[in-house]
């Protein structure tokens, strides 16, 4: 079966930093915490080819500093970080779906924090460093006008398309999430999208979120040695045109 399938992708990027200045000691875990309330980040960069169809406008999310939380629950509960945007896109297939990844992920020391502490070891040979992306997660969650959550999405057990529980695909046209205007033969989608990153990868946050505290592996990157890094984020957001015949993935 030949089928014609094109994405038009925005990548967004974003860049967490760790600053530490007083070490608790946490029993029973490996966590560290900070005293400081200090938020060092990067502008997040969003870029797109200019003919694509694809608008966002960006919205800063308020980040806090990674603590060392390993994922477990209680203090060690996992971390988040987000970006929210304004996403449109002119859609000309009824099947257009949102497509959502973590592309890649590097952890870096700063120059102040080496300079004072000395540099942990990072590199490839790292314990965790090695398929770095997927120790992470991720949710997509829609937003109202009020900013409240009505529909939260997440990676497919195969593929891009983000799907919700149920496995459905979140497609461009679903007027239960999309503001829809009619221009010509193609419709003009819009909805406000936060992409909320998640320090514990796929499957032990599903753990954590049943309860299952045992099946959670902590955070690959939540070791002391960790402290003072900035974790360097990745993601790929955008729409993938699928035609009516496509079968790939969950429901259509």
């Amino acid at each position: 079966m030949n089928r014609s399938i094109k994405r038009k992708l925005i990548f967004v990027s974003i860049q967490l930093a760790v600053v530490t200045l007083v070490l608790i000691l946490v029993v029973g875990t490996y966590a560290w915490y900070v005293s400081n309330r200090r938020v060092d980040t990067s502008d997040t960069t969003i870029t797109s080819a200019a003919l694509d169809p694809i608008k966002i406008i960006f919205t800063p999310d308020d980040l806090d500093n990674y603590k060392g939380q390993t994922g477990e629950g209680g203090l060690d509960a996992p971390f988040f970080a987000s970006r929210t945007v304004d996403f449109s896109y002119r859609s000309t297939k009824i099947n257009d779906c949102i497509v959502c990844g973590v592309t890649d992920v590097t952890v870096t020391l700063s120059d102040t924090y080496a300079e004072t502490f000395g540099s942990p070891t990072i590199s490839k040979d790292t314990e965790g460093y090695a398929d770095i992306a997927k120790k992470f997660t991720w949710r997509l969650e829609v937003l109202d006008e009020n900013k409240n959550v009505i529909g939260t999405f997440m990676p497919p057990e195969s593929g891009d398309r983000v799907v919700d529980a149920d496995g459905k695909n979140l497609k461009v046209r679903d007027a239960k999430y999309f503001q829809k205007k009619l221009v010509g033969t193609a419709y003009d989608c819009s909805a406000t999208l936060r992409v909320k990153i998640i320090f514990l990868d796929e499957k032990s946050y599903r753990n954590y979120l049943d309860g299952n505290i045992s099946g959670v592996t902590p955070f690959a990157f939540s070791d002391i040695n960790f402290m003072g890094c900035s974790f360097s984020i990745g993601i790929t957001l955008g729409v993938e045109q699928v035609g009516l015949t496509d079968s790939q993935g969950g429901n259509r």
